[in-house]
């Protein structure tokens, strides 16, 4: 184990005569001038401490901001080289042990919280404005979970942590990083199993499917998906898993595992509700755009593929872009007639 040095992002800030609050109010003010979305000034001043001290490393739409922001290119934001942990490993975990022992009702609630605020920010923003704030808590959990053997205190954090590793996983996905996306989700299996919590088993496993889709590997997603569903009583005998895969999902790439897509109607219906999530309407957007393009809908093809680009790029999500462009032949097409007979 080992401790990192503060980087130069310290001294740069230190150099403005700022305080990390008053930086972060800045940092938030120039995202807005230069419309990138970012966390909020609070969770910024949470970033920008962990930045400094070298515990993660900003993503590029935050790095040029803090490069503009400081005038100094690169202002050093390469994590810095380690040193020894002089602490010890016995009392490194005496630490540890002192602080699952304070985690009680009040802090697991502290924590619901904290996960709810990230989850709101994904929905605004998407991974670009709320990666950062589920990693601080999935690393929190996780340095406590190990050390909390009676049931009745482990469950809900391990509950807890499943929730945040399945938004870390398709926070992943979605930023164009399957394998992280499938380490996030495996993790979330394993805490929720650990929870007995079977719906953020079932959740964790259509993510895992979903990155192994996105890589040309259905046969894999396929055991993904058979290995978590439950294994039935006499009373209840198991459903076919064509007849799951065919109805309509939240995500996309299921149905190129060889199942029919769900039907314009039902994407139609699943809009109109009105999703809070910008990902999931970009994800029915680009889904409807397949939809009418398969029903001869040139129009409204062209239609749903515009509206999925403008919200995939407002969130930066990599995964709807490119499953746009990869699209079949119809929908590029009615993308092509529509902008020329725009001009």
């Amino acid at each position: 184990m080992t401790a990192a040095r503060p980087t130069p992002l310290r001294a740069a800030r230190a150099a403005q005569g700022w305080s990390q609050t008053v930086a972060a109010r800045a940092l938030a003010g120039l995202a807005r001038e230069r419309g990138v979305p970012v966390a909020s000034a609070a969770s910024l001043k949470t970033l920008l401490s962990r930045w400094e001290n070298g515990h993660a490393t900003p993503d590029a739409s935050y790095r040029a901001l803090l490069e503009e922001l400081y005038a100094e290119p690169g202002v050093g934001l390469t994590p810095p080289a380690p040193v020894p942990d002089t602490a010890g490993p016995v009392a490194r975990l005496r630490a540890r042990l002192t602080a699952a022992a304070a985690v009680d009702a009040e802090v697991v609630a502290l924590w619901r919280t904290q996960l709810a605020t990230a989850q709101h920010l994904d929905d605004r923003l998407g991974g670009a404005g709320a990666a950062d704030a589920v990693w601080v808590l999935v690393e929190q959990l996780e340095s406590v979970l190990p050390h909390l053997p009676d049931p009745g205190r482990r469950r809900p954090v391990a509950a807890l942590l499943a929730r945040a590793c399945l938004l870390a996983g398709t926070q992943a996905l979605d930023g164009g990083d399957p394998d992280t996306a499938v380490a996030r989700f495996t993790r979330a299996a394993e805490t929720a199993r650990d929870a007995g919590a079977a719906d953020l088993v079932a959740a964790a496993a259509t993510g895992h499917a979903d990155a192994l889709v996105d890589v040309g590997a259905p046969q894999d997603a396929l055991a993904v998906l058979e290995h978590a569903r439950p294994r039935p009583d006499r009373a209840h005998p198991p459903r076919d898993l064509a007849v799951e895969l065919a109805e309509p999902r939240s995500g996309l790439g299921h149905r190129t595992i060889g199942m029919p897509g769900p039907t314009v109607e039902q994407l139609s219906a699943a809009l109109a509700e009105g999703p809070r999530s910008v990902r999931k309407r970009a994800e029915l957007h680009a889904e409807l755009a397949r939809a009418c393009a398969t029903a001869g809908r040139a129009d409204d093809a062209a239609t749903h593929a515009r509206a999925a680009r403008a919200l995939a790029a407002r969130i930066g999500s990599q995964r709807v872009l490119r499953l746009l462009d990869g699209q079949d032949s119809r929908v590029r097409c009615a993308e092509s007639s529509s902008a020329s007979a725009a001009r």
